[in-house]
Parts: C-alpha cells; structure tokens; sequence
C-alpha cells in the first residue's frame, strides 16, 4: 500500500513540475504563433441550397515544427496538425457536396475534423524573417435553412515536444507532449429564401446553374412504342435538396422513372411510351432553375432524342391513372415518382389485361404470402420487438395509403439503427445503414426512399410508387433480422 502511494505522489509531483517547466510554457507560447488559419465563406449573403466554396488556408512555421512538432496520431502526416470545424463537413444546418476535381501535383496529408485529408502545397511565404509553409483546401457547401447562419471559429490542433528520443521502430519520438490550440475567426451566413416572383412551371427547387442531357439505349421503337431515356441533371448545387420534377412530354407518355443518383450528377432513367406514330424525336426535356448568382429563375432544356420505328405503332386501349395519383400542377402532366427500388413493377401503371392477370394469380400470392410470414415470424424472434412494431406499423401505413409515411419510417429505422434521430444527410444515412445491413445496396435504396417520402407528403405517391416501397421495406427487415441474429 505504502509503495503504491508512493508511485502515485512521485507522478503527480512530476506533473506539477511538468506544468511549471518555463521551457514548456515557453513552447506552448511559441506554439500559438507557429500556425494561423484563415477560412474565406464568400459573400455573406446567400440563398436557401445555392453552392458556396469554402476556402481554407493554413499556414505553419516550418522551423517550429522541424525543431518542435510532434506526431498526434498512429498515422503519419505530412504536417502533424488537425484543423476542427464540424461545418466543414456538413450536416443539418449545411449540406456538404461533392468537391471539384483537383490536379494539384502537390500534396499534403493532414486532418480536417476526423478524417485525413489532402490539402494542396502553396509556394512558402518569407516573412518576418520566418519560412511559412502553406496549405489550402476547399469544401463545396449549401444552407439548407432560411435565416442566419453561423458558421463556427476554425481551431488547430497540434503537439509540440522539447525533448525527442530516436526510437527502432517509430523514428523520433517526443519525450514530452505539450498540446497547442489556435483558433480561428467565425463567419456567418445571411440566408434567404427563394423568390416567389418569376418561377417557371418546370421548378422544382433546384438552385445553381443546371445542365440537362438526354439520352436512349436504343433509338429503336417497335410496336408497343416503348423507350428507355436516361435523363442527366448536372450542376453546381445541391441535387439532392428537391423532389423529382413533373414532367410533361407531347406525344409521349412516361410509365416510371428511377433516380439513379450519381456524384456531382442526378440521373432519371425514363420509361416511356409513345402515343403519337408522327412522333420522330422526342422534344427537349425542360428543367426551371434558380441562378443564384445572377438572382433571377431560367429554364435548362435537353437535347431531342431522335427516333428511328421499326413497326407501326400498335392501337391501344385508353389509359387509364391510378386513382391515387395526384394531379400535376402543369396542365396534362405525367406523375413521377422516384422508386427506391431498381425495378419499376411492370404491373403497376400498365394495361388492364395485368390487373386480370394478377387476379388469377391471387391465390398463389396468398400462399405465399402466408408461407414468407411464418418463416419471418420464426426469425424474427430475436429481433426487437419495438422495431418488428414499427415496421409492422410502416407497412400498414403503405397499404392503407396513408398520406404521411415518413413518420412511421423513421421510426422503424431509429428502431433498427438504436438511435434517437436519424443523420438529415443522406449520405450519412446511407453509410449508417451500412453498418447493419449486409448490403451497401440496400442502404442507398432505403436512404433514396427517405427522400421519396419526404416528396411525397407535399406532392403524393402513385401506386407504383407505394408498391416499391413496400418491397424495400420488406427485403430491408428481413435484412435487419437475419443480421440480428448472427450476433
């Protein structure tokens, strides 16, 4: 006991001396002026979803680190420094999107928030009589809320030492650390909302400049008038912050659609189905946009796709929509919904003669039906049962055609995931998903059918559309409840 309490005073007297060294606090004062950090936001005042680059530039004095800098973490950096500013990295109040490319030669490792990063290697700076290094790097962000944003002080983090020893196997290693911090100057956003003054019939929230391109498997149309057209939205802004547009098409009809999504890149892959035989290109698609930059709306428009028929149209019987399909705001207009699936049911928006079909199909359905529910009731019996509720409770939801399912499913992933709120970027969902589903797949399609239902309490959901939903959820809790099981 006696020398226990010995070792335990000699530690604490050596922290006290520690603490108390000049030379330690003299390097701990030095270390505050070796590193300055600078963060340029731009104009202050910006739009709800509008693209800002955020400009980061650190620089470092390159004798105080060759004589004094220390490692901070197991794996080596180019310069041993971490720059702290959660914002960089997006989340509710920013949306972080994808980076430009860029072809900077050289490059140095460091750490932003968590993660190692890549900053580019400036030219040093003489001054004072001191060689400063420096590096920048860039974040691509937009405000997802009206009203005034602060965006927090950047802070540096870096260990210095006064006394190293030549290690075998780590290289030179600090005898003592001491921890310096440098912070920052804080920013802010003036964000507003869009103008209600000037918005073209095919807006549907994107903001920045946009670019559409259209393209077709084939250009071949048979009998039936069928085609697949890719439909490609490029641009600077958030392109996941809006529902998917309506779209109107004359002489065409669109069966469904599937966002494919893409980095730095949305794509719609377009069913479709040509009523007029006349029709030989399909007219370019129009997609409104809000230029933040020039402050006004404009209109990005397609190219036409060219069509080449193959057989006289087949005459088809009078369409008929789904009952629970919402009108569009545009006159004549198509439904679309995204699916979070990747196959659009070939049964749910198309002739009669399906429905007929289904019907005499129905018993063997229920059979099954009733055969998969066992089973899963028999796997489920390690599952928690809050979250066989909720996803009991989500699944009625769909079928009773309720109109607000965005609820229930996420309560049924707080369920599944053991949180209380679910992550508001769809990439952080997406990867946290990942981490209970076997399949990476899954968890972009369920993070796709959060942003569907999120559309869908302000413009509905088509059949189609619950019918896919239906089938993720499904094949995502039985996902759920085969990984529970394994552990």
């Amino acid at each position: 006991m006696n020398t226990a309490r010995g070792v335990c005073v000699a530690a604490l007297l050596a922290c006290i001396a520690h603490a108390q060294d000049p030379s330690v606090e003299a390097l701990a004062q030095r270390g505050k002026s070796a590193v300055t950090i600078a963060i340029d936001v731009g104009r202050e005042r910006r739009f709800v979803g509008e693209a800002a680059v955020v400009q980061v530039v650190v620089r470092f004095d390159r004798a105080f680190f060759a004589e004094h800098g220390a490692p901070m973490f197991a794996r080596q950096l180019d310069v041993p420094l971490q720059v702290v500013a959660p914002w960089l990295d997006g989340g509710e109040a920013v949306a972080l999107l994808p980076d430009a490319r860029d072809e900077a030669k050289q490059r140095l490792r460091i750490v932003c928030n968590e993660r190692v990063i890549e900053a580019r290697a400036l030219d040093d700076v003489t001054e004072g009589g001191r060689a400063w290094g420096e590096l920048t790097f860039a974040r691509r962000l937009a405000p997802r809320s009206v009203g005034r944003l602060e965006l927090s002080a950047p802070i540096v983090r870096f260990v210095a030492a006064t006394q190293f020893r030549d290690d075998f196997i780590n290289g030179r290693m600090p005898m003592d650390r001491v921890p310096c911090e440098v912070t920052g100057q804080a920013n802010a956003w003036s964000v507003e909302e869009l103008p209600a003054a000037g918005k073209p019939a095919s807006f549907c929230g994107a903001v920045g400049a946009v670019e559409l391109s259209a393209r077709a498997s084939s250009t071949s149309v048979g009998a039936d008038g069928r085609i697949d057209v890719e439909v490609v939205v490029r641009g600077d802004g958030d392109l996941w912050s809006w529902p998917p547009p309506q779209l109107r098409m004359a002489g065409a009809h669109v069966l469904g659609v599937l966002d494919r999504g893409g980095k730095g890149e949305r794509v719609f892959a377009l069913e479709l189905e040509i009523d007029d035989p006349k029709l030989s290109a399909l007219p370019p698609i129009e997609l409104g946009y809000f230029d933040a930059a020039a402050g006004s709306y404009a209109v990005a428009k397609s190219n036409r796709v060219e069509l080449q028929w193959t057989a006289p149209l087949r005459v088809r019987a009078a369409r008929r929509d789904l009952p629970d399909v919402a009108p569009s705001a545009a006159a004549g207009a198509s439904r679309i919904d995204v699916l979070p699936s990747r196959a659009l049911p070939k049964d749910a928006t198309r002739s009669s003669g399906a429905a007929v079909t289904l019907a005499l199909a129905m018993p063997w359905v229920v059979f099954c039906a009733v055969a998969i529910g066992r089973r899963m009731r028999s796997r489920n019996e390690g599952a928690p049962r809050d979250a066989r509720a909720s996803a009991a409770r989500l699944l009625a939801a769909i079928e009773s055609a309720d109109a607000d399912l965005l609820h229930p499913f996420e309560q049924w992933a707080c369920a599944r995931l053991r949180c209380a709120e679910l992550p508001q970027a769809d990439d952080a969902l997406a990867r946290e998903l990942e981490r209970f589903l076997p399949s990476s797949d899954l968890a972009l399609r369920l993070a796709s059918l959060r942003r569907t239902l999120v559309a869908g309490r302000y413009a509905g959901m088509s059949a189609a559309a619950r019918v896919a939903a239906h089938r993720v959820v499904e094949e995502a809790e039985r996902a759920f409840v085969d990984a529970e099981a394994l552990r």
